[in-house]
């Protein structure tokens, strides 16, 4: 099996990644309110937000090292994870995201199985605002609107892939477009980044 491997053609740091530390013990929420609030990430309805966050339990240290193997200094990633933020809301614990997560808070079920829906669950920030556990934290902003994100993946939520492979696809293409542009290529117009 072959790992395919996305590189970057820059050759120099995207000049909209925008580093800000954390002033003192700043806790995730308070870090996301400061950022959002300095008016340094759009978060209209206009554009659409990927929270990265890296954490310190086993799980997500062993994402974090089998990515060094795609990454050209073969260290380990700084991120564990990527949720989708459909909108901020003024309690941001209760803000929806939408990620695959491999521990989600409700597990699998009674039984483990992974959820009928591809994958994607729905979920709060909440499970991610703790700076003990999550303490690398990035919030991007895309310029792609968020309800049409929320459709993209709704689609793909029930699609089939042996039955329904042209609209995956064709769900697929729509919410690709998110990361590459985030990441690879272009800029994106506001990107708010903080690692520890």
């Amino acid at each position: 099996m072959s790992v395919r491997v996305l590189r970057s053609p820059a050759d120099a740091q995207n000049p909209e990644v925008v580093e800000r530390r954390r002033t003192g013990r700043e806790a995730n929420a308070t870090w996301l309110r400061r950022i959002v609030g300095d008016g340094l990430v759009p978060t209209g309805p206009d554009w659409s937000l990927l929270l990265l966050i890296g954490g310190n339990d086993p799980l997500s240290f062993r994402l974090r090292v089998a990515q060094s193997h795609v990454r050209h200094d073969l260290s380990p990633s700084a991120w564990s994870h990527v949720a989708f933020l459909p909108a901020l809301g003024d309690d941001l614990a209760a803000s929806a995201t939408i990620e695959v997560s491999l521990a989600p808070a409700q597990r699998f079920g009674p039984f483990g199985f992974v959820p009928p829906t591809n994958g994607l669950q729905r979920g709060r920030l909440g499970a991610y605002l703790d700076a003990k556990i999550f303490p690398n934290i990035a919030l991007l902003s895309v310029p792609v609107a968020s309800d049409a994100t929320v459709s993209s993946l709704d689609a793909l939520r029930m699609q089939r892939s042996a039955v329904d492979g042209k609209a995956i696809r064709g769900a697929y293409s729509a919410t690709h477009d998110l990361v590459p542009e985030a990441t690879f290529g272009t800029p994106p117009p506001a990107i708010t980044e903080h690692r520890q």
